[in-house]
């Protein structure tokens, strides 16, 4: 019995020293994040890849591609700071993080032509609308605690980082309404109109955090060189 009292605080000491090192260590606390953001949007990503797969639909199959890319660029850059931390690296990476989502929302862009001319068909199943909300919910949660943890952070990788999680959080508030609109209004014109309305504020959105970026990376850029 004296034994398993022993090995109990142990395994409570050790505990209390992870929690205190975690609260402590900012590396620790950025590795942790975004690890489980990332498991967490690929999860999510793979869930609309099978709806796409299941109800054949271009355009879960579409957003499921954009979450995916968004997770891997953020879950990359991250990494790779702490690998190699230079500024000039951080500033390249900023721009090119800005022309992909230039380039991805393109895609948004065709993709809400579509959807306010009717020419894409979703099928919308309860259980989905459920998960889309709570992964939404998720994003702004994890929207906040970034910027609140990396408050007065302005070096490359953070900012691009916070950009890529404002995004996530556009995408996902975008469809949500789609997905809601579609399973429970019968209204088309009203659907047409609010999807179109959203859908042209988040893709300005977007192209606006992308030209940010790229401009930010670009004058950052030139000034270390100079």
């Amino acid at each position: 019995m004296k034994k398993d009292h022993t090995n109990w605080k142990i395994i409570i000491q050790d505990l209390r020293e992870l929690i205190i090192n975690y609260f402590r260590n900012d590396i620790m606390k950025t590795e942790l994040s975004l690890s489980v953001s990332f498991g967490i949007n690929i999860l999510y990503a793979a869930f609309k890849v099978v709806m796409g797969l299941f109800f054949h639909s271009l355009w879960y199959l579409t957003i499921a591609l954009y979450y995916i890319i968004l997770s891997v660029t953020r879950f990359h850059l991250i990494r790779s700071f702490m690998v190699d931390g230079s500024l000039r690296m951080g500033y390249h990476r900023e721009i090119t993080t800005g022309i992909l989502l230039l380039g991805l929302n393109v895609i948004l862009m065709g993709m809400t032509i579509l959807t306010i001319s009717n020419q894409v068909t979703l099928i919308v199943p309860v259980g989905f609308i459920y998960v889309t909300i709570l992964y939404t919910i998720y994003c702004f949660v994890d929207c906040i605690t970034n910027f609140v943890r990396d408050k007065g952070k302005t070096d490359p990788i953070h900012t691009t980082s916070k950009a890529i999680i404002l995004v996530t959080v556009f995408i996902s508030v975008y469809c949500m309404q789609i997905y809601l609109l579609q399973k429970f209004s019968t209204d088309i014109l009203f659907k047409n109109h609010m999807n179109g309305l959203t859908g042209s504020t988040v893709v300005i959105l977007i192209n606006l955090t992308g030209l940010y970026l790229v401009i930010r990376g670009i004058s950052h850029h030139r000034k270390i060189e100079w």
